[in-house]
């Protein structure tokens, strides 16, 4: 991660991360949470084994997953019902979060940006007694702190 500024542009926030730009071609996901951990080993795990799916793949991640470095799309609003359903489909089973906004481009190809909530992240974090894991949130300052070595 030479060179990474960890103050770079904030791109987003989610309920269990916050993504950065990491220069012009990369991401930074930072877990605010025990469900961004989860996603982000989620998003490494499905990123190594599966290499033809059209995803912004991960490239590298702190040993605890508390931030995964990815490939970074270009996000375009003319996402087709054809397309999305095409990219529905190649996901299928793998990521139930596809949606306009979690949806890219890289190279001239569709990808899905934010691909970590599976089945089992949703399961244990989402759902019933596992919810509680979102109440452990992080402040932005903190995770760039933690990030920084800080802490």
């Amino acid at each position: 991660l030479s060179g990474f500024h960890p103050l770079g542009r904030r791109l987003g926030c989610g309920s269990s991360r916050v993504v950065f730009a990491s220069g012009r071609d990369r991401v930074l996901k930072i877990a605010k949470n025990p469900a961004g951990l989860a996603q982000n080993r989620a998003e490494w795990e499905i990123s190594q084994f599966n290499l033809n799916l059209p995803i912004a793949k991960a490239i590298d991640h702190a040993d605890d997953f508390s931030w995964v470095l990815a490939e970074r799309a270009v996000q375009r609003k003319e996402f087709s019902r054809d397309e999305y359903c095409e990219m529905e489909r190649k996901l299928q089973g793998i990521c139930s979060d596809i949606c306009q906004q979690n949806v890219g481009r890289i190279r001239g190809r569709w990808v899905a940006l934010d691909y970590g909530y599976t089945a089992e992240v949703s399961d244990k974090h989402y759902s019933g007694k596992g919810f509680d894991s979102l109440k452990n949130f992080a402040t932005e300052p903190e995770l760039v702190a933690k990030y920084n070595g800080d802490e």
